[in-house]
């Protein structure tokens, strides 16, 4: 799969400015139709101009979500229905001179705000990745010795072709409009991984939990440094009008070995390109030791736990950092070797101190495919403290859309923000698990 956007030549940044009477943004409102191989124009229903407060938050290997802003006396607020009704977000690239789908999602809350002056309704819109968490499997899957990518599609397709435990088809209203595309880091087409897992899904198994949780895990080491992991996939949800016409479904793209290039081009520097830094290290997303607790099938105190470590010897047992611990509960494993793959994939994300860095560009530096989520960028900071000249990754992308037509980006680099909705979804995991022991 290639991008059409990048099979023909680019213009320069500006070489196609914004049409006259309209802003970079603009967002359209479709009928959820249940069906796959439509194009938008096939659902649109209308455009929604008078949109305001709109912000656009996309992360590393999670769901993104779309909030605006409508009068609750307008008529475009009457006909947006939460859960019948869809939303795309465009910005206009001006590279290519087109619109480009940047997001896809169903309404799903909306918050009406009323006094004696106004009355605003607030409408949140998650992408279909997010549906994935509101579906579980009904039945138990087994892998043995499996692609992980076909293991990927299987959970696709039991999360969209879905059947109750007694048999009942619940299609079309299971139907979500995604296909698999299995891509290499630059977002080219490639073949299977060829990297083989072992799993076994119960009954009732989170979806979204699950595709999340076979990313994470250990798979090799970098080509060149046998010290060094990544992750066994990234994976990301875009609308699939990106790729053109024949391509109308959403795309669950599949990362091997993980998202992002080394780009030489972005480099960010404060004073300069960047407008604002907020720097943050936590030492609760630091742990070089890391024990995870598996399934062993048995409530028999006789039988033995079922369980992995992982540890960085040098630091755990040194006198620099000290031991810093992490239990991890995975009561769905009953496989030693997918526990010791989580194990490690675990403390190799953990065992490093890595800042968080929220970082605000500086107005109209921005441009269309200047860098992409999971990059490999340059960072030079020089301020009081602060003399850093790095290497982060992109791992958060932030549009706050202004009712003006500006936008105002803001980036994510080095390690991922700890969310609400991720520590909400692992709490409910944890207790649906234990619930199957």
């Amino acid at each position: 799969m290639t991008d059409l956007l990048d099979a023909q030549p680019l213009a320069g940044p500006g070489a196609y400015p914004v049409p006259a009477g309209r802003g970079r943004w603009r967002l359209t409102l479709h009928d959820r139709t249940f069906q796959r191989n439509l194009t938008w124009t096939q659902s649109i229903l209308a455009e929604l101009p008078t949109a305001h407060t709109r912000k656009l938050v996309q992360q590393l290997d999670e769901t993104a979500v779309l909030t605006f802003s409508l009068d609750g006396w307008s008529p475009a607020a009457a006909q947006v229905q939460e859960l019948w009704h869809e939303v795309i977000a465009w910005r206009w690239d001006d590279t290519t001179g087109k619109d480009e789908p940047l997001f896809r999602g169903v309404v799903t809350d909306s918050e009406d705000d009323i006094d004696e002056q106004s009355h605003q309704v607030i409408f949140t819109c998650h992408d279909y990745l997010a549906v994935l968490n509101r579906r579980f499997m009904t039945s138990t899957q087994n892998y043995a010795n499996t692609d992980q990518d076909d293991i990927v599609l299987g959970m696709l397709n039991a999360a969209t072709t879905q059947y109750t435990s007694g048999g009942t088809v619940l299609t079309p209203g299971s139907l979500l409009p995604i296909v698999q595309a299995l891509v290499n880091p630059d977002g080219s087409s490639r073949s299977k991984s060829g990297f083989l897992r072992q799993r076994s899904y119960l009954p009732q198994q989170n979806v979204w939990s699950a595709l999340y949780d076979l990313s994470q895990v250990q798979a090799n080491a970098l080509p060149g440094n046998p010290n060094s992991f990544y992750n066994a996939f990234d994976f990301d949800l875009t609308p699939g009008w990106r790729f053109g016409s024949d391509n109308a479904n959403d795309q669950l793209r599949v990362f091997y070995p993980q998202q992002g290039v080394n780009n030489t081009t972005a480099l960010f520097y404060y004073p300069g390109n960047l407008a604002k830094i907020k720097r943050q290290v936590a030492s609760t997303d630091y742990a070089n030791y890391v024990r995870v607790l598996g399934n062993n099938q048995s409530a028999s105190a006789s039988t033995p736990q079922l369980y992995a470590e992982q540890l960085i010897l040098g630091d755990a047992a040194g006198v620099n950092t000290g031991l810093w611990m992490d239990g991890v509960n995975a009561a769905d494993v009953i496989d030693q070797t997918t526990l010791n793959e989580k194990a490690a994939g675990d403390v190799n994300t953990s065992g490093v101190l890595q800042p968080t860095y929220t970082l605000t560009l500086a107005p109209n530096v921005y441009y269309s495919r200047w860098f992409q989520m999971g990059d490999t960028v340059q960072l030079a900071i020089n301020s009081g403290r602060l003399a850093v000249n790095t290497q982060v990754r992109v791992v958060g992308i932030e549009y706050d859309i202004g009712d003006d037509g500006q936008e105002d980006l803001v980036l994510t680099v080095g390690r991922p923000n700890t969310t609400l909705y991720r520590m909400l979804s692992k709490q409910k995991r944890d207790i649906n698990a234990l619930a199957r022991r």
